[in-house]
């Protein structure tokens, strides 16, 4: 199994670049998360694991650490530029040693993202494949590359920053470049001349396992494999967090505590050690409603989007009233109050913070 460690650069106190209201470790973070979920979805044969799943700070010296002890096998660090105002277009960084399989990852993941980019705008410049000392690409004990997307303080670079459009195709080939390189194997890539074949992938009758490699076999502390990842994925599909490690098909203490949270929720027994029982209760979980957006991560006062909107629109669909601003995608005082009402009425912990318990509540 090959391992894929994706480093979105910057976080929390640490914004990064900054221009035209946007900050580079929001960005970042975004082109990150839909890399990772876009291999998930499309690839077999790796293991994604990321330095951060969410707004906090984590140093160079950690997410190297990090790389390293796990193992991987390539190191994606990503970033977006600023200098002046007046500078744009996209770059790549390998180190200064130039070392083999970085400059092969680089030959591919350059001009893939580049010609991209070009889809949406063929003005927007090649800065060139460089090589740096960067701390990400010193200390790493594997492939590693650094890629710049664009300067968030130019004006057009900035608009195409802003469109999800323009951020979803280029964590797309940030993932499409990376699975060339590894050689990685397309999901249901198999035979496909089934014309002859019975299998029920478009069946309309009987029931799809959400499971395709755990069978409920216990899973205890540094096993990993497979039905880990699975097992990782069914909890985070449900809106339980893995904001350190991510999904990375390695059972750990995040993992258990996330088990352990379900387990509680579900009301079966609580050990944090998955099992058949486990097993069975995610099977068997079922949710109402879906959010597009919002993925489960706490939602603070003045923090506004699509997700927000999400939730907003959730709440009034559930009867509880916005009636002074309506669903403006904004959390303020009144929405806060609905927050507040709904998780009195869930019977959870009630402070009117949108987060991963009010979302699993709201799901079902």
């Amino acid at each position: 199994m090959q391992r894929i460690y994706i480093d979105p650069g910057h976080g929390g106190s640490d914004t990064g670049a900054t221009g035209n209201g946007l900050y580079e470790k929001d960005i970042v973070l975004d082109i990150g998360y839909q890399m990772s979920v876009y291999l998930r979805d499309n690839y077999e044969g790796m293991y994604r694991r990321m330095s951060r799943t969410d707004d906090t700070f984590v140093s160079l010296q950690a997410r190297t650490d990090d790389a390293n002890n796990w193992g991987a096998d390539v190191f994606i660090s990503i970033h977006a530029n600023a200098l002046d105002g007046s500078a744009r277009g996209f770059e790549t960084y390998i180190h200064t040693s130039n070392p083999d399989g970085a400059s092969d990852l680089q030959s591919v993941m350059h001009p893939q993202i580049l010609d991209e980019m070009h889809a949406f705008d063929s003005g927007i410049p090649d800065r060139g494949a460089q090589t740096a000392n960067f701390h990400v690409l010193r200390e790493t004990q594997m492939t590693a590359i650094l890629t710049e997307n664009l300067f968030i303080d130019h004006a057009d670079d900035a608009a195409l920053l802003q469109d999800p459009d323009f951020i979803t195709a280029v964590a797309i080939a940030h993932a499409e470049s990376v699975a060339e390189y590894l050689n990685l194997t397309p999901i249901g890539n198999g035979d496909d001349n089934d014309e002859d074949d019975d299998s029920d992938d478009n069946d309309d009758g009987g029931e799809s396992s959400t499971f395709q490699h755990w069978d409920g076999s216990v899973i205890r502390n540094g096993d990993q494999g497979n039905p880990v990842e699975e097992l990782q994925q069914r909890l985070v599909d449900l809106g339980y967090t893995l904001p350190r490690f991510g999904i990375d098909g390695m059972f750990g203490s995040e993992t258990a505590s996330a088990v352990r949270a379900f387990q509680q929720e579900a009301g079966i027994g609580v050990d944090g050690i998955p099992g058949p029982e486990t097993h069975e209760a995610l099977e068997n979980y079922t949710t109402t409603f879906a959010f597009q957006h919002w993925d489960g991560s706490i939602i603070r006062n003045g923090d506004q989007g699509q997700h927000m909107e999400e939730l907003q629109q959730r709440l009034v669909d559930l009867g509880y009233s916005l009636s002074q601003f309506g669903i403006d995608g904004i959390l303020g005082s009144e929405t806060a109050d609905a927050v507040r009402a709904f998780q009195q009425d869930a019977s959870i912990g009630v402070d009117g913070i949108p987060g991963p318990e009010t979302y699993r509540a709201l799901r079902r």
